[in-house]
């Protein structure tokens, strides 16, 4: 029983240093990484902020396949079957280079971001309805510093106020479908 007692203590006291060890290699490694990044240029980070963006668009575009293979359609609060993915997919009128000038157009930077000289991309999820319309409307930040919520609240009213799309299809109807759009804000 001495012995258990003794074989306990000296496992839980190795695994207590290490468990430090870990802990405190990952402080100094953030440590590092903090001043690292305070020491790149201004076109540094922003390159390092573009190469983890583009990481987190790659993660969250092989979510949504992911989820669309699993649950092709689910039905929302409001009672609506909604598409993850239809045959046709909906489309903005004029294709994205038209969705891209009107974002371009409505879009405000919000001030005291831009004053802050913070930048960001918040991904907005919508449905498109059966008639074209955009509802429900929400934002999610995908960024991997200083996203401000101001940031959020643009995005979604943007999107809130786009013209009427055209409505996906599914065996040669109009459906609801489950839509997002990358809002990228940069400081020019």
């Amino acid at each position: 029983m001495k012995n258990t007692l003794t074989i306990f203590t000296l496992l839980f006291a190795a695994v207590m240093i290490q468990s430090c060890n870990t802990k405190a290699s990952e402080e100094k490694t953030e440590t590092s990484q903090t001043t690292e990044e305070k020491a790149l240029s201004q076109s540094e980070k922003r390159a390092l902020i573009k190469a983890k963006e583009a990481a987190l668009e790659e993660k969250r575009t092989y979510d949504h396949e992911a989820m669309m293979m699993k649950t092709p359609f689910y039905t929302n609060d409001d009672g609506l079957i909604v598409y993850n993915k239809a045959e046709v997919a909906p489309s903005y009128i004029g294709g994205n280079e038209a969705m891209g000038k009107y974002l371009e157009k409505h879009l405000i930077y919000p001030k005291e971001a831009e004053k802050e000289g913070l930048e960001g991309t918040v991904y907005v999820d919508f449905l498109i309805g059966i008639d074209g319309k955009v509802s429900n409307v929400t934002a999610a930040t995908a960024t991997w510093e200083n996203v401000d919520e101001q940031f959020n609240t643009e995005a979604i009213r943007v999107v809130s106020e786009m013209p009427q799309w055209k409505p996906g299809m599914q065996n040669g109807e109009a459906v609801h479908v489950a839509y997002s759009v990358p809002i990228t804000f940069r400081i020019n």
